[in-house]
């Protein structure tokens, strides 16, 4: 009855050793898992602010990038212009030119 007593006692001890061993090692996990989850935090606040600089700049360049297209189809849109303009010109030049050859040629 002695021993039975002595054993339950030891295995209670035992157990009581071990409930502060897991409890130890349950703090000590859970505060190595705190810091990382304020570090992942702190990290993600960062990205957060990089995301929204670069959704700044890419804001800011697709802007440029229509300021640039529209730039191109005004010129594109004065090239076509001027280049029928300059075929109008060679047209009447060469309808000007054959009236002076005409005026320039003695008359039989």
């Amino acid at each position: 009855m002695r021993l039975r007593a002595f054993s339950v006692v030891i295995i209670l001890f035992a157990l009581l050793v071990l409930t502060f061993w897991a409890f130890g090692s349950g703090r000590l996990i859970v505060g190595t898992e705190r810091g990382r989850i304020h570090d992942m935090q702190a990290s993600q606040v960062a990205l957060e602010a990089e995301v929204a600089r670069l959704s700044g700049l890419l804001a800011a360049r697709e802007n440029d990038l229509q300021i640039e297209k529209a730039a191109l189809r005004q010129l594109t849109d004065k090239y076509s212009a001027l280049l029928e303009e300059n075929s109008r010109l060679k047209e009447e030049l060469a309808v000007l030119e054959r009236i002076a050859k005409a005026r320039k040629k003695p008359t039989p």
